[in-house]
C-alpha cells in the first residue's frame, strides 16, 4: 500500500493498493471530517444529555434529548442558507457596481454635471462614493446611506 501526495495542481492524495488506486482530493477529505466532527458533537451531546435527564427523572425514559439527535441535519440547514446568503450579498455588491458605472455615464449625470454648482457637490459626492465602495466593498446600506447624505 502507498500513499501520494500530488505536487502540482489541486491537492489530491493517491492510495495504491495491489493492482487497485484511488484518488481522494483533500476537499472530499475536509468534508468527510466535517461530516464526522458534526455527528459525533451531536452524539456527545445527546448522551450528555440523557444522563443528565436520568438524573433529573430518575428512571429511563424518551425525551426532548433526542432532539440532539437532529443536530447535524440543522446544522447542514444552517450551513446552507449561510452560503445563499453570502452569495446573494455578493451577487447585489456587484449589482450596485454595476448601476453606479451605468449612472455615472448616462445623460442624467452629463446634465448634472454641467449645470449649476449646487449639483457639481452632489457629482462629487457620487464620484466619491463609488470610488470608496468599490475599494471597500461597502455594504448596500453604507451606500444608501452615502447617497442619503449627498443629496441632502
Amino acid at each position: 500500500m502507498t500513499i501520494s501526495r500530488s505536487k502540482n495542481g489541486p491537492t489530491r492524495y493517491k492510495v495504491e493498493v495491489g493492482g487497485w488506486s484511488l484518488t481522494v482530493y483533500r476537499s472530499s477529505l475536509l468534508r468527510a471530517l466535517e461530516a464526522v466532527v458534526v455527528i459525533l458533537v451531536s452524539f456527545l451531546l445527546f448522551r450528555m444529555g440523557q444522563a443528565q435527564a436520568l438524573n433529573e427523572r430518575g428512571h429511563k425514559a424518551i425525551g426532548g434529548e433526542y432532539l440532539l439527535l437532529g443536530l447535524p441535519v440543522l446544522y447542514y440547514l444552517l450551513r446552507a442558507v449561510l452560503k445563499d446568503y453570502l452569495a446573494d450579498r455578493r451577487r447585489k455588491a456587484i449589482v450596485i457596481i454595476d448601476e453606479l458605472h451605468a449612472f455615472r455615464g448616462g445623460t442624467f449625470y452629463e446634465i448634472m454635471k454641467q449645470s449649476a454648482t449646487p449639483h457639481k457637490d452632489l457629482i462629487n459626492a457620487i464620484e466619491e462614493t463609488e470610488t470608496a465602495f468599490c475599494k471597500t466593498a461597502a455594504s448596500t446600506e453604507e451606500i444608501a446611506t452615502a447617497f442619503k447624505e449627498a443629496a441632502k
